[in-house]
């Protein structure tokens, strides 16, 4: 069977129709079958419940964007299908009420996951995509989190310096707010 947006909108239909239990039993065995879901899912529960985890986001974060061995077009699947995970862990931190030090997790993610976008043969285009959720989610992480204006103008500052992340070039839209004059003086 072909993934479809059909497809899928059929399966959320059908599992909205299921008994809790049911979906929690299904959920268990994903997670016994693949241990790096079971993080991600344990993670997010924990999160959701109020148990933020800055440390163990950082992991996961490194382990989604982890180099594999096969860089050539033939990783760009399994890449894929693993780094789609990196926004939705984001996401749950954001709507994580106790969350700490997110801006700083999205930026880690940006500079991970370019490096892996670098190395890995993209064929799918799916890095596209991707960079523009960790854009939208850094902005919407500094929006809510309010950082130290100066201290977020030097995190932004080393990343535009990275090559390959080219979201900082030419100045991206939101952030003069955030910086005001003084994380502004510090930029430049």
């Amino acid at each position: 069977m072909e993934w479809t947006h059909d497809t899928r909108a059929n399966l959320a239909n059908n599992l909205g129709q299921c008994p809790r239990n049911h979906l929690e039993g299904w959920l268990l065995e994903l997670a016994d079958l693949d241990p790096e879901m079971a993080r991600l899912l344990s993670w997010r529960a924990a999160a959701l419940r109020g148990d933020y985890d800055a440390p163990a986001l950082r992991e996961l974060i490194h382990q989604l964007t982890d180099i594999p061995a096969d860089v050539s077009w033939r990783a760009s699947g399994p890449v894929e299908r693993r780094i789609v995970w990196l926004p939705r862990l984001l996401q749950t931190a954001l709507d994580c009420p106790t969350a700490t030090a997110v801006p700083e997790a999205v930026e880690l993610a940006l500079w991970k996951s370019e490096a892996l976008v670098m190395a890995v043969q993209d064929s799918e285009d799916w890095s596209s995509d991707l960079e523009a959720s960790l854009r939208s989610l850094h902005l919407e992480a500094c929006q809510r989190f309010r950082p130290d204006p100066r201290a977020l103008a030097q995190r932004m500052a080393r990343l535009q310096r990275y090559p390959g992340i080219g979201w900082l070039d030419p100045w991206p839209a939101g952030y003069e707010a955030l910086l005001g004059p003084d994380g502004l003086s510090e930029w430049r």
